[in-house]
């Protein structure tokens, strides 16, 4: 029998803290992603579109620790006889756990130390589990959120589903979980819709974590694959084209075993001119882990963090206490994560995909031939994925996608929000009706922006820039100054640059807040005028001076090389992070001060590195640079290096 319930998960953590600065998107919108001769011209349409970073508008979530303390989280289980997946509805619907009962046997890597990073589009983020990322290029907006949790019940069987409200790219998202009683897998079916006229961009991603042996290795439907060069000969990413295990860049290895790379390094299989993508890693005794989906999940990937120092390194980072690493293995929509798609207006993409165990003859699995390995792992899935019948389970289970579902987990009503603003009727999976309402709402309603003075969630939109453009009701100068301001910076995310600095000063005559300045310095920095923009930042330290505003006022005068005010401003604060304290090292750098270097850095540690920010190992060689001694090997402890230099 099939059960469906709320749990807890012990684990280890440190809850993040949000940021309540806006985060403008990058420009340019799209990347430069350049190609090797051998990628085939199929594979080239729109490489890097909209993969510049955004945020808005959803908050960074940047305070975070790496003191865990033990932690009993919130996760919804379902299971049979079989099979039992845990889910943590706080954490962006992570399954963290899908335990085999027939083996007793994790098939995931279950992180139980349950560590944040910087390695998300807000910053923090976990490694482990299985993770569903939707909206833009990265790890989800909604990684570390809460979402919504339903149990819908038909008159066949009673499965789960997750259901959200994507805010960047405005798309109404659900995965059903189906786990029938006879069931050795577990079907994931998802479906995305846009249920605007508007055509939108569309990422989406399945993060799948298993543990990595040195005898792991990982099959894919198709041996053509990209790969990012991770040397490329300039600072563009580029991509080339390999059958695995063969790598044109490094021919002596065999890229199937993850282990066998030095550096971290990822490449894509292309699997789309295949009835039934799939991947699958094999361990040592020949059990595993597989995939499997329905088109348009059509591509694979595989991204491991390499065995030099700087890797390994990251593996322990992002697991502290484990004595395992963990390989990552994907499935996406798009030919690579640096792929772009779209989606037309008024209209839903769904697939269905598996998760289950399988086991094949070990030592054909590992074979020297790739071609015989590959071959035993064929005949045992073909016959595994014809009995699961995945085409007939997609179209029932697309049958039960419109039946509505009882709460289990209840998040937000971001989704019932746009619905109102757009005059719309969502459809019964997104009922959001017993949700309470937010300001928004409200405002909605009565035409009056209410709430504490620029502090509520950001809208983003040209339909909330068409709304917020109007006055729609008798507003006191406080509540103009409210509207205003979220005006302002839904115009910056639309790049409406000079009507946004038109409101936000309007905003500065009407109610002055140190928001408001700080807004109209990341307005000029990002026209490249850093002395207007010093000018703002001073004007908003002189109403509050706070952690978040001191953070990026010092980064921006040690980048502008304002090295004496950067040093005095410094010298005046009375709290730190490591935020301040790596920019002063960077400080330190520019006044070729060794000493200050060396005791800031090189006995510390610091919770908020980004992935590919090597500033803690540069310092290193710059110091003994400066010294003008043989540098010596980068501390493990310093070393986030992805790539072995």
């Amino acid at each position: 029998m099939t059960k469906i319930y709320n749990s807890l998960y012990y684990t280890l953590y440190s809850a993040v803290r949000s940021n309540p600065l806006p985060y403008f998107r990058a420009t340019p919108h799209d990347l430069s992603i350049t190609t090797k001769d051998d990628v085939p011209t199929e594979y080239t349409h729109l490489l890097g579109l909209d993969c510049g970073r955004r945020v808005l508008p959803y908050s960074i979530q940047d305070r975070y620790s790496r003191d865990l303390k033990e932690t009993d989280l919130k996760s919804i289980v379902i299971e049979n006889d079989y099979l039992k997946a845990t889910f943590l509805p706080t954490l962006g619907g992570r399954l963290i756990s899908l335990f085999d009962k027939t083996q007793d046997k994790e098939l995931l890597y279950e992180n139980k130390s349950i560590q944040l990073a910087n390695l998300a589009n807000r910053n923090a983020w976990f490694a482990g589990g299985i993770e569903w990322n939707i909206g833009q290029y990265g790890h989800s907006f909604l990684t570390c959120d809460d979402v919504n949790f339903s149990v819908v019940k038909t008159n066949k069987e009673e499965f789960l589903r997750l259901h959200l409200y994507e805010r960047c790219k405005k798309l109404y998202f659900q995965i059903d979980f189906h786990l029938p009683e006879d069931a050795h897998v577990l079907y994931a079916y998802t479906k995305v819709h846009n249920l605007f006229n508007q055509r939108t961009s569309l990422y989406y991603w399945t993060n799948i974590a298993v543990e990595e042996s040195e005898e792991t290795r990982v099959f894919a439907s198709s041996n053509k694959a990209f790969y990012l060069d991770p040397k490329p000969k300039n600072s563009l990413k580029e991509y080339g084209y390999m059958e695995v295990p063969t790598l044109p860049i490094e021919d002596s290895i065999d890229a199937s075993y993850p282990t066998n790379f030095k550096s971290s390094f990822e490449y894509f299989f292309t699997c789309n001119h295949d009835k039934i993508p799939y991947e699958v890693a094999i361990q040592k005794d020949g059990y595993g882990f597989f995939e499997a989906s329905s088109n348009p999940l059509n591509y694979r990937k595989m991204f491991c963090w390499g065995r030099h120092q700087g890797g390994l390194h990251w593996q322990e980072f992002l697991s502290p206490g484990r004595n395992t690493t963990y390989v990552e293995i994907q499935g996406g929509l798009a030919a690579s994560q640096l792929h772009g798609l779209f989606l037309d207006g008024s209209s839903s993409l769904d697939w269905l995909q598996v998760f289950g165990s399988i086991k094949v003859d070990d030592e054909k699995a590992h074979a020297k031939d790739y071609t015989l390995a590959k071959a035993e792992v064929v005949k045992t899935l073909s016959t595994k994925l014809e009995e699961l019948s995945l085409y007939e389970k997609l179209e029932d289970y697309r049958a039960f996608a419109s039946t509505q579902g009882k709460a289990l987990h209840s998040a937000d009503n971001w989704g019932a929000l746009e619905a109102e603003l757009r005059g719309i009727t969502l459809p019964c999976q997104f009922d959001y009706s017993a949700l309470p309402i937010t300001a928004w709402l409200e405002y909605l309603e009565t035409g009056v922006l209410k709430g504490e003075l620029y502090s509520l969630p950001f809208v983003t939109g040209l339909e909330w820039i068409n709304t917020l453009s109007k006055v729609m009701g008798r507003e006191s100068s406080e509540e103009k100054a409210q509207r205003l301001y979220y005006l302002a910076i839904a115009e910056a995310e639309e790049e409406r640059i000079a009507e946004a600095e038109e409101h936000f000063k309007q905003c500065s005559q009407l109610k002055p807040h140190y928001l408001v300045y700080r807004n109209l310095a990341k307005l000029k920095e990002k026209l490249s005028d850093t002395k207007a923009s010093i000018v703002y930042y001073k004007k908003a330290i002189a109403l509050e001076l706070n952690l978040f505003l001191a953070e990026e006022y010092f980064s921006l005068l040690v980048r502008a090389n304002e090295i004496a005010d950067a040093k005095a401003f410094y010298n005046s604060l009375t709290f730190s992070s490591d935020t301040l304290i790596i920019d002063r090292a960077r400080l330190a750098l520019l006044e070729k001060d060794t000493a200050t270097i060396k005791d800031l850095i090189f006995n510390s540690s610091f919770a908020n590195i980004k992935e590919g920010d090597v500033i803690l190992s540069d310092l290193w060689i710059a110091y003994h640079n400066l010294l003008n001694k043989e540098v010596p090997p980068v501390p493990k402890a310093l070393d986030f290096r992805q790539v072995e230099l």
